[in-house]
C-alpha cells in the first residue's frame, strides 16, 4: 500500500464553491460521499462520470503542493506540524474573481486576474513541504510525459516533483478531463450555468488543506484543514 499526501486549497464545506464544485464532480472529498452530477442534455450520465473521473478522484481542489509519497525519514506528525506552521505564517486574503476556462482542453475555474498573494502561498507550500517528498520513481516521472514539457517544466518536475509549480504555477480548480470539441459543445453550456453563482465575485482564501490517498487508485480525502491567520490588510490582487 502506497500512501500519498497533497497540499491543496479546498473551499470550506459550507461554501457555495465547495457545494457547486463537488456536485459537478460527483463526490464530496471532505465527507467522502458520492453526489448526483447535473444532467448534460445529449450526454449519457456515465459519459459525464467518465469525463470527470480523474478530478473526482483527487477531489475538488487547487494544487499547492502536488501529491507525493512521504520521504522515509519523515512522519505524518511532522507533516501536520509543518502544515500548521505554514498556515500560521500566512494571512487569509481575498482572491480575484473566478472564471471558467479552457486549459488545453481541460475545463477549470481560474483567477480572472493575477494574485500575488496566491502565488506567494503556493511558493511557500512548495518550499515548506519539499523535504517531505520522496523522490519520484521512474514510472511516476514518466506519467508526467516529460517529453511534452518545456525545459523549465522538466527542471521543476525533477527538483520539486511537479512541472506546474513556482514560475509555472497557475491557480486552477479542475472540473473535467480533456474534452473533444463535441464533448465540450455539450458540457460548456451546462458548466457555465452551474458555476455562474461563484464566478465574477472576489472570494476568500482562508485555509490550506492536507489531502491523503490511502492506496494507489483510491480517492483523495481531506485529512486536515488548517486556517490561515485572520485577514489583516492583505489583498489577493497584484
Amino acid at each position: 500500500m502506497t500512501t500519498r499526501y497533497a497540499i491543496y486549497f479546498a473551499p470550506a464545506a459550507n461554501t457555495a464553491l465547495h457545494r457547486i464544485g463537488s456536485g459537478w464532480l460527483g463526490r464530496d472529498a471532505l465527507s467522502g460521499t458520492g453526489l448526483d452530477q447535473p444532467p448534460v442534455p445529449g450526454m449519457a450520465p456515465e459519459t459525464l462520470s467518465r469525463l470527470t473521473g480523474d478530478p473526482r478522484r483527487y477531489g475538488f481542489h487547487a494544487t499547492l503542493k502536488a501529491p507525493f509519497r512521504l520521504a522515509p525519514d519523515q512522519s505524518e506528525e511532522a507533516l501536520l506540524a509543518t502544515a500548521e506552521a505554514c498556515a500560521r505564517r500566512r494571512s487569509a486574503f481575498t482572491a480575484p474573481p473566478l472564471v471558467s476556462s479552457d486549459l488545453e482542453g481541460f475545463r477549470a475555474l481560474v483567477l480572472e486576474a493575477p494574485s500575488a498573494a496566491m502565488n506567494a502561498l503556493e511558493r511557500d507550500c512548495v518550499t515548506a513541504f519539499e523535504p517531505f517528498r520522496a523522490p519520484l520513481t521512474e514510472p511516476e516521472r514518466a506519467r508526467r510525459r516529460p517529453e511534452r514539457l518545456t525545459d523549465r517544466q522538466r527542471r521543476l518536475l525533477d527538483t520539486v516533483g511537479y512541472p506546474y509549480s513556482l514560475a509555472e504555477f497557475r491557480f486552477h480548480l479542475t472540473l473535467t478531463q480533456r474534452l473533444t470539441a463535441e464533448q465540450a459543445a455539450l458540457i460548456d453550456p451546462v458548466l457555465a450555468v452551474a458555476t455562474e453563482p461563484v464566478c465574477g465575485i472576489p472570494w476568500p482564501v482562508d485555509a490550506i488543506s492536507v489531502f491523503r490517498q490511502d492506496q494507489d487508485g483510491a480517492p483523495f480525502r481531506q485529512w486536515a484543514r488548517l486556517p490561515l491567520r485572520s485577514a489583516g490588510s492583505d489583498t489577493g490582487t497584484g
